[in-house]
């Protein structure tokens, strides 16, 4: 099997000349994710609001980013339509990703590490979604966690290995926190908390362009490995059998 070195460069080759294609592929999902940002909703009713934008809407379109991000690590055609394919099954990726959340929060309840463990063993349902339209939702999550078994600990240091580019941005939002202080304090410039606010944001999506199909298609990489290993274990059993 590749190392995570080997398939973050195996990301990166299949990137080569579809970066373009793929920051406005991004662009968009943020366009949708952050809709709710647009139109003014009751102070009482936001949380509730964008929970259920974010699980009716999001995660279906979040599904087409990832099948389109798995298109390009396959080196295979894709158009901006994939990010909508997820409405075509629409059913059957809402109960799963409902199952995941559910899951994920009752397994961070109980502390940290059940929650990251748990999160990795589930980790390939996008993935595995587009691969099985015949499984059901709970049979896709047992799919993943079989899956991920002897894989999990891989998957966590490749996570890991994006570290430095979080911590890059964090320190650009500290450094926009400090600049905007400074300008307080001398009174000249005030910046207001909406502005702020908003630059932020702006700051986000420009860090999250590059970045965001760079760690997609190294999880698609990631599944490529974890299925050829999965399929050739396979075929060693049955020739064993035989």
């Amino acid at each position: 099997m590749l190392s995570n070195s080997e398939i973050k460069k195996e990301a990166l080759r299949s990137l080569k000349g579809r970066w373009g294609f793929a920051c406005v592929l991004t662009v968009i999902y943020f366009a949708f994710s952050l809709a709710t940002d647009l139109f003014p909703i009751p102070e009482d009713w936001v949380t509730w609001v964008e929970l259920a934008y974010a699980l009716l809407f999001t995660t279906i379109i979040g599904q087409g980013y990832c099948v389109s991000m798995l298109q390009i690590a396959r080196g295979e055609k894709t158009q901006v339509g994939t990010l909508f394919c997820g409405f075509k099954d629409y059913k059957r990726i809402f109960i799963c990703y409902f199952l995941v959340s559910v899951i994920l929060c009752f397994s961070f309840l109980l502390l940290i590490v059940p929650g990251v463990i748990v999160s990795l063993m589930l980790a390939l349902v996008p993935f595995i979604l587009k691969d099985h339209p015949e499984l059901g939702a709970i049979e896709v999550l047992e799919k993943s966690v079989q899956m991920m078994k002897g894989h999990k600990k891989r998957l966590f240091f490749l996570g890991l290995s994006f570290l430095g580019w979080i911590l890059l941005w964090f320190v650009l939002i500290v450094v926009l926190a400090a600049v905007s202080a400074f300008m307080e304090l001398s009174s000249s410039l005030p910046v207001s908390e909406d502005l702020m606010g908003w630059v932020v944001v702006l700051m986000t999506v420009l860090f999250m362009l590059p970045f965001l199909p760079y760690v997609t298609t190294s999880m698609a990489a990631f599944y490529e490995e974890v299925k050829a290993a999965e399929q050739a274990a396979e075929l060693k059993a049955e020739a064993e059998e035989k």
